[in-house]
This record gives structure tokens, C-alpha cells and sequence, in this order.
């Protein structure tokens, strides 16, 4: 037997090289397959201008001063926003500094039908400059946020062809190529906020709000219960409130060094499915929601009535405390003394104050000083400096498109 299986062995060694020659290759799918091309969309041109100084008129300690390239000209023509048929720039969000000196916005880059990048514009509100620009390849930006003084906060649409998942960003706007990534998220993200030691965010179909420290990005959130169903935030200025709203119902949270404890919970109309909300009161007791072209709500712990019939996705607290609401009508803006009133003391287009075009409202940011005063970008990319006077308004350009 030992004979035989001696004799065997190299037979069964030679057939099994001889199988393993036969079967086909491994191959590596992934290994060969070229990434999708990005279209390149826009321009964005820096031009060596030496002497230019793009820091003018801005006090060293504040972020355009860190944020602007000196010695460039900027020159930017926006990607077409394919999807308006009175054309326009393909803006995503944008984010204004806690400072007030440097408004970022991000544009997306790429065919609409993507892939996409996404290039951000740092403008210098101080001296109306377009200072700095960065491109962030292969990734589109669905949302931004400050978070904190100098990080931004952002939500990453899903790419699946760039093998880009749903997830939260934080970043530097001085580098965002080095940038934190939260873990994959398991269902469309609605909403993040930051106050820059830790961010809250809400996805679909989750009974949870989530909280991720700063610090640990990456790490798995910290779940709290919420009997707001698909849940939006809203974040105080102050940082010390936090709302939650949906349909059919609003959640005041006061935040402490532990976490978020409920205030309050309050029930809905069934007309109100807000999509948007913005913070009312310096206080964190009131909050007005909308929907674009449905009723505008005002929220209070204990009150809940309507203050407009239709509404646009635009509404913001100044700093003297009046409420700046937009309304479809020829784009304008209302004026509300919130919560006293239910009325609005003032309803101005700024489509129609000098210089008058028909641009659309995309954004808008209040800006503290002695005087009301509204930064407004239009769906062009224009940015306005819009103060609110008792008796006409007064619309100045800060930027324009060339």
C-alpha cells in the first residue's frame, strides 16, 4: 500500500496543476474600471495680481483675514442650474460666519445628472471681495453650516458612483480637502447642526435624534428618543436651544453640558407639515416653520397660529429681534415684530429697490450693527446688502457675477 500510494501522489499533484491551469483567472473587477468623469462646469480663474490686497478693511483676528489670498484676483462664473428655466448658478448652500466676515457658498459643479464636485467661494463681507476658493473633488454638498468659529458642517450627498456614501462632514474651510468624516448613514440625513463642540443630526425614518462629538467624529452617534416623526433641528443663535419640529409636532430642548433635556413638546395643525424652521426669539421660546408656498406658523411652548398663507423656505431673526419672512410674492420679504404681532409691519420686493432686476431670493443672513441690515444672495449668485429703514428700504451691491 505504501508502493501504491508513493506512485499515486505525483499523479494527483500533476492532475491538480493541470486543473488550476484550466480554471480562468481571478480578476479584480474594480482594478481596471475608470472612475466617472466629472464635467467641468463654470470657471473659477485666479489671476496673479501682485499688491492686490484682499485682507483690506478687515481686522487681522477675524476669519476673512485668515481665510483670503493676497496678491490674486478672483474671477468666478458659476455652473448652470439646469433645472430653472430662467437659468441661474447651480448653488448648494451657503453659511455665514459667526464673526459676520466671511460668507461661504457652496457651488456644485459637474452635469446634473452627476457625478459631482462641489467648489467653495469665501467672500470677504467686510470689502465685498471674492478672496479664496477650494474644491472639494467628488463630493457634493447638500447643506452647510458653521460650526463653531472656524469649522464648517456639512451634509455629503450620496454618490454611489463615486462610491461616496451619505454622511456628515467637518472641516476647516482653510483646508477641507483634511476633513472628518462621520460613519456612513443608514437613511437620508435631514438635518445637522453644530455648536462647535458637538453636533446633533436627524435621518428619515429614525425615532432617534443623533449627537457626535466633535472631537470624535468618526465615532458611532449617541441616540435620544424623539416623538417627533422625521425630525428637522433648529439651533439658536446662542447655541443653547435646540428644536426639533415635523409634522405634527415641535420639541424645545434646553442644551446643557449633559446633553439636550425637553423643555417642551407641542402639537401641530394638521395643515402644518413644515420643511423648514428658523429660531424666533433670542430665547428659544418661539420658532416659525413653513413649507415653500404653504402657511408660515409661529411656534411658541404653549401657542401655535399662522402668520401667512403662503411662504417661501427663507426666514431669519435680526439681530434687534424683528423676524425677516419671505413670501412668494415677487420674492419679498416681510417684517414681522415677533410675537406680539401676527401682522407684518413692512412687505418690500428687493427685486424692485435700485437697481431693479428679477433675480430670485436663494439665501438670506442678518447682519448685526446700529442698523437692520439683511446679506442677500440671489439664485445668480449676485450677494446684496439690503437695509431695513422705516420708511424704503436701500439695496446695495456687494458682489457681482460677471
Amino acid at each position: 500500500m505504501a508502493w501504491l500510494s508513493c506512485r499515486l501522489l505525483p499523479l494527483l499533484t500533476l492532475a491538480a496543476i493541470c486543473s488550476a491551469a484550466e480554471l480562468p483567472p481571478i480578476l479584480d473587477i474594480d482594478a481596471g474600471r475608470e472612475q466617472p468623469r466629472i464635467q467641468e462646469t463654470g470657471s473659477l480663474l485666479a489671476i496673479d495680481a501682485p499688491g492686490t490686497d484682499n485682507r483690506a478693511g478687515t481686522p487681522p483676528g477675524m476669519l476673512a483675514a485668515r481665510l483670503a489670498e493676497n496678491d490674486k484676483i478672483f474671477r468666478w462664473s458659476p455652473s448652470p442650474a439646469a433645472s430653472r428655466i430662467t437659468g441661474g448658478a447651480a448653488l448648494a448652500a451657503a453659511a455665514l460666519s459667526p464673526d459676520e466676515s466671511v460668507l461661504v457658498i457652496a457651488e456644485t459643479v459637474g452635469a446634473p445628472a452627476g457625478p459631482n464636485s462641489t467648489r467653495l467661494l469665501y467672500f470677504n463681507v467686510l470689502n465685498g471681495k471674492l478672496i479664496n476658493a477650494k474644491l472639494l473633488e467628488g463630493r457634493r454638498l447638500a447643506s452647510l453650516e458653521f460650526a463653531g468659529y472656524d469649522r464648517l458642517l456639512a451634509i455629503e450627498a450620496p454618490q454611489p458612483e463615486l462610491n461616496r456614501p451619505e454622511r456628515l462632514l467637518l472641516f476647516d474651510p482653510a483646508d477641507p480637502a483634511d476633513l472628518l468624516e462621520s460613519a456612513p448613514a443608514e437613511t437620508p440625513i435631514l438635518s445637522a447642526v453644530s455648536d462647535g463642540t458637538r453636533t446633533w443630526y436627524t435621518c428619515r425614518g429614525n425615532p432617534y435624534f443623533l449627537r457626535l462629538e466633535n472631537g470624535t467624529f468618526q465615532a458611532a452617534p449617541q441616540r435620544q428618543r424623539t416623538l417627533v416623526p422625521d425630525p428637522r433641528l433648529v439651533l439658536t443663535a446662542d447655541r443653547k436651544h435646540l428644536h426639533l419640529f415635523g409634522a405634527g409636532r415641535v420639541e424645545f430642548y434646553k442644551l446643557t453640558l449633559r446633553g439636550a433635556e425637553l423643555v417642551s413638546s407641542v402639537e401641530l395643525p394638521a395643515a402644518a407639515v413644515p420643511e423648514w424652521g428658523a429660531a424666533a426669539s433670542a430665547d428659544g421660546s418661539w420658532l416659525v416653520l413653513g413649507a415653500a408656498n404653504r402657511p408660515a406658523w409661529l411656534v411658541g411652548r404653549n401657542t401655535v397660529r399662522q402668520l401667512a398663507d403662503k411662504c417661501s423656505a427663507l426666514g431669519s431673526l435680526l439681530p434687534n429681534g424683528e423676524f425677516l419672512l419671505g413670501v412668494p410674492v415677487n420674492e419679498s420679504l416681510a417684517l414681522y415684530r415677533l410675537p406680539e404681532k401676527s401682522t407684518p409691519s413692512a412687505t418690500v420686493s428687493p427685486r424692485k429697490l435700485k437697481p431693479v432686476n428679477r433675480n430670485d431670493n436663494f439665501r438670506i443672513f442678518p447682519l448685526s450693527g446700529t442698523r437692520p441690515r439683511v446679506l442677500q444672495i440671489d439664485h445668480r449668485g449676485n450677494l446684496w446688502l439690503l437695509e431695513i429703514r422705516p420708511r424704503r428700504w436701500v439695496k446695495t451691491a456687494l458682489y457681482t457675477v460677471e
